[in-house]
């Protein structure tokens, strides 16, 4: 999906020349009801991929196939060309609602440091080498200033930030974001966006969201998913992927010019 030559971040070193990540055949079912159906679809190195889909469609359900934390009926996901759970680390997660309780009492810094402490060292003393990365991880989402706060006294585009953080400190290859954006003000989600712009010169990235109009500004690529997926490998969105995705036929408007309805469907309605 990437310019042939191109090499965003130098990540097409040695192994990373195969594909980020590599769904292939994936078909899931939850109590006999199809929730993907025959995914397939290919990440190179440095992509910054959006899905987009109707609720229900399959986007949060397939980000967790490929993470490995749910196993499909059918099919396979590499990372990297190994198996989710033999990627080393290569993958960071964050989820649409943060699995944190705002009243327990933990730092930032010791929820960044989390990222460090994972599986096998989750017991083991931190060192300097584990400080430092925490806190250059919080610099490059500009949250170290919040290093000592509670993680329950943070808005909710710092909570984001600091999760992104948590997995920037595992030296994650490839970043999951499941809708970040949805309990976000609108004044903080421009700069969201432009903080994972910058990021997707150094890693992967595959988010999940609503915002089409999000989507065709920052994104490279755009894929649909309604039980089947559609990559387009292209920021474009037509008419035609969204009718494909949504099954329904879709009236386009642009808000800079006073709501501007683009080639109406329905027979007969007025103009």
């Amino acid at each position: 999906m990437s310019e042939a030559g191109a090499d965003p971040g130098g990540l097409r070193r040695g192994a990373e020349s195969v594909p980020a990540i590599d769904v292939r055949n994936v078909s899931l079912s939850f109590r006999g009801m199809a929730v993907l159906e025959d995914v397939s679809f290919s990440v190179e190195p440095g992509e910054f991929v959006g899905i987009i889909g109707p609720n229900g469609g399959g986007k949060s359900v397939l980000l967790k196939v490929i993470l490995g934390l749910l196993k499909p009926d059918r099919g396979s996901v590499l990372i990297f060309g190994r198996p989710p759970d033999h990627s080393g680390g290569a993958l960071a997660y964050v989820p649409q609602y943060p699995p944190f309780d705002p009243r327990f009492p933990i730092r930032v810094m010791d929820v960044v440091m989390l990222g460090r402490l994972g599986g096998q060292r989750l017991f083991q003393r931190v060192s300097d080498e584990d400080r430092a990365r925490a806190l250059e991880a919080m610099r490059e989402v500009q949250v170290e200033h919040l290093a000592e706060r509670e993680i329950g006294k943070l808005s909710g585009g710092q909570l984001q930030r600091v999760l992104i953080a948590r997995g920037l400190a595992t030296d994650a290859r490839v970043l999951l974001l499941d809708e970040p954006t949805a309990s976000l003000d609108s004044a903080v989600v421009g700069s969201f966006y432009e903080l994972l712009e910058r990021l997707s010169k150094q890693m992967t990235i595959v988010l999940v969201s609503h915002d089409l109009s999000v989507m065709s500004k920052h994104v490279r690529s755009v894929a649909c998913l309604n039980r089947r997926l559609h990559y387009h490998h292209s920021r474009e969105i037509t008419r035609e992927m969204v009718e494909e995705t949504y099954g329904c036929p879709v009236d386009f408007v642009i808000h800079r010019h006073s709501h501007v309805v683009l080639e109406d469907h329905t027979q007969g309605a007025p103009r």
